[in-house]
């Protein structure tokens, strides 16, 4: 159909009217559509973020940042040291005294005194007896003896040891005592058999289980033409032996090191097991006849062996051997024995060293503790 002005009614040949000059507008849509394109629909493209825009979008590594900020803090706030548990400025190794506590601890005792030292072992002192094991430091605030666990805490110069059990033992570091930067002597081989001063003869040994290369004997003499003479024991016989670097010696091709407190010899080997014996000679006289005079003294310790019923309940016996073992049942299941310098009793127990006074008035054992230890029995000798 021919467009036509819609002015004039003339036909047009353009947008333009050439009889009146009136302009046309844009043809519609119905007038004039455009075609559809085939094919599918085209999708709506969002487009790329790589400029600014005003869309509030969640910061999530600043986040990220905050929160690890924040547990590091927790971190260092929670692992820092306490102000009141200078180990950092304070070591076991040293002396400690004035051992007091509630309760005996494992291995210690009742201690009234402890040499930590840093060759890894631990003078523990009772009394008048001492007995030296091995130690080894464990985690911070930490540590083993004799193959047991221990924590302990030092607060300024107090030490504070606390045991399976839960029992604790305080100590005060001793004035002038070791610490942990004390210098160490070098080792420096001891050859000169003659002045060694394991020369001598040791007896009353005792211990919890036998040493590798000298088994558990009764007594050792050491003799400076290289032989020891051992008595008792599965390693009884005589074996030759050599000093080592200082505080140690080989014997039967095995390396033993010790340690000599006053008349007190202490030997321990490489599974760390000890066995103590004292220099014959150490004793009083008065006590020497005692031993030797075949139990004519009712106080001898001939006399004390044998089997012994507690006067309250004969069920808690005491057992003292010959061969130096013996049982406290109720108490102890087992122990080792021996005799000290001044005729007391020294027991191995599994608690710690004890030691006891004894008298003996016919088929009565009174014993007493004499190691500054309030506790005394009454025994009757077993019928």
């Amino acid at each position: 159909m021919d467009a036509k002005c819609s002015a004039c009614g003339a036909p047009l040949t353009g947008r333009k009217c050439d009889y009146c000059g009136t302009k046309m507008g844009k043809p519609s849509k119905t007038t004039n559509p455009i075609p559809r394109q085939s094919g599918p629909t085209p999708q709506k493209t969002e487009p790329a973020n790589d400029f600014p825009t005003n869309e509030k979008r969640p910061r999530t590594g600043a986040l990220l940042g905050i929160v690890a900020l924040v547990a590091i803090a927790f971190a260092a706030f929670t692992f820092l040291p306490s102000s009141t548990n200078d180990d950092s400025d304070h070591d076991l190794i040293g002396e400690w005294d004035n051992g007091s506590g509630r309760i005996f601890l494992f291995v210690f005792g009742r201690a009234d005194s402890v040499e930590f030292r840093d060759d890894g072992t631990v003078i523990i002192t009772e009394g008048s007896s001492s007995q030296t094991v091995n130690w080894e430091r464990g985690r911070p605030g930490h540590f083993t003896a004799n193959n047991r666990d221990f924590t302990y805490r030092i607060n300024g110069d107090v030490l504070t040891i606390t045991d399976s059990a839960n029992d604790d033992w305080t100590f005060d570091r001793t004035t002038g005592g070791g610490s942990a930067n004390r210098p160490v002597d070098p080792p420096t081989p001891n050859n000169d058999f003659a002045n060694h001063n394991l020369i001598g003869e040791w007896e009353n040994g005792s211990g919890r289980i036998f040493l590798f290369g000298l088994g558990d004997p009764s007594s050792v003499e050491f003799r400076d033409d290289g032989t020891v003479i051992i008595t008792g024991g599965r390693s009884a016989g005589v074996a030759n032996w050599e000093p080592g670097v200082a505080g140690s010696f080989t014997i039967n091709n095995t390396t033993l090191t010790y340690r000599i407190s006053g008349d007190q010899l202490t030997i321990t080997d490489s599974a760390r097991d000890d066995w103590s014996f004292d220099r014959v000679g150490g004793r009083s006289p008065s006590r020497d006849n005692d031993r030797n005079n075949d139990g004519d003294n009712e106080n001898s310790e001939s006399a004390l062996i044998g089997t012994w019923d507690w006067e309250v309940d004969s069920r808690f016996q005491l057992i003292f051997e010959a061969d130096g073992t013996g049982e406290w049942l109720g108490v102890a299941e087992s122990f080792n024995w021996s005799m000290t310098r001044n005729g007391d009793i020294r027991m191995h127990l599994e608690q710690g060293l004890a030691t006891w006074s004894f008298e003996i008035n016919g088929d009565e054992l009174f014993i007493e503790r004499s190691d500054g230890v309030d506790e005394s029995y009454t025994y009757v000798r077993s019928r």
